[in-house]
Parts: C-alpha cells; structure tokens; sequence
C-alpha cells in the first residue's frame, strides 16, 4: 500500500534532541495496541472527529465503521482522513486518504492483528462482524477502512525527545 521507505524532514528541533526516527514510529505502530482518533470531513466542510480502534498492517492504519455512523457516510462521500494516536513517546497524526477494504484476505489479516489486541472480529461478506461491539456502535456489518498515509509527523510527547519528524510517502 504505502511505500516501505517515507522521504522524512525534521521539524521544530531542538539542538542536541534529535526528532523520532521512522524506525522507531514505525515499531511502536506495529506493535502497540492503538485507541486512535479519526478525523472525517463532512458533507458541509466541517471536521468530524470520533475515537475508534486501529491496527497498523502492511503500511496502512485500518480501522473499523459502520456504513450508518457519520465517519461511515463521510468516508462514502469523501476519502480524506486525518488520524492520531498516541504512543509511547510520541504523538502520531496520519494524514492520507481512507480506502475501504473488502479483499476476504486482506480483511483476515486485518482481523488478525486486532484479534492481538484482544478483539477478534469474523470476517463474512466483505465487512467484520462480531458479538463484541463499542457500546454506541450500530450493530455489524462493519466497514473496514485502510488509511495510506501521505504525511505522517511525529512529536515528542512530554518529558521525552524534543525533535518532531515529517515523513512523506
């Protein structure tokens, strides 16, 4: 999906603090259970910003939606999407274009590396389903979402590195 190796630029350092490196984000996305924060736009040009679940997998955020909820109708109209998360150390934000995922096996993968996390969905008909949903969330299916990134920065959470990185895809 996105390319392996990011341009990257550092932003906002601090004389002797060097900025995250890509290989350091780049593990804690992979192996740190993810509460991220997803922004939609809507219809009128306004943000939409809602909490979700996330894994990162072959170089994309995916997440899940269903087609009913305000992020789900947004991201039928208009692919654009800003993410954030915060890791150990350092805060995410992902600026890209959300796809919607229904390949069985891409969507097994997926459900693999959330079933990591501790919450397995099944996979059938192109979407998730499962007995264990958010208690807002509308009953499945559920849309599933791949987020390729086009930018993502990297800051220093408090206390820690005091760089802030840029990498373009």
């Amino acid at each position: 999906m996105a390319r392996n190796e990011p341009i990257e630029d550092s932003i906002g350092t601090t004389e002797g603090s060097p900025p995250p490196t890509w290989e350091k984000t780049l593990e804690l996305l992979e192996n740190e259970p993810n509460r991220i924060w997803v922004a939609t736009v809507r219809e009128d040009g306004r943000p939409h910003l809602m909490p979700v679940g996330g894994v990162w997998v072959d170089g994309a955020m995916y997440f899940n939606t269903g087609p009913t909820t305000r992020k789900g109708k947004n991201l039928a109209r208009d692919p654009r999407v800003t993410v954030s998360i915060t890791l150990t150390d350092i805060d995410v934000v992902i600026e890209g274009k959300a796809d919607k995922v229904t390949d069985e096996a891409q969507l097994n993968k997926v459900a693999a590396a959330f079933a990591a996390q501790g919450w397995g969905p099944e996979v059938r008909d192109g979407a998730f389903h499962s007995d264990i949903r958010a208690p807002a969330a509308p009953p499945p299916p559920w849309d599933v979402w791949a987020v390729v990134p086009e930018t993502i920065f990297g800051l220093p959470t408090v206390g820690h590195m005091a760089g802030a990185a840029r990498w373009r895809f």
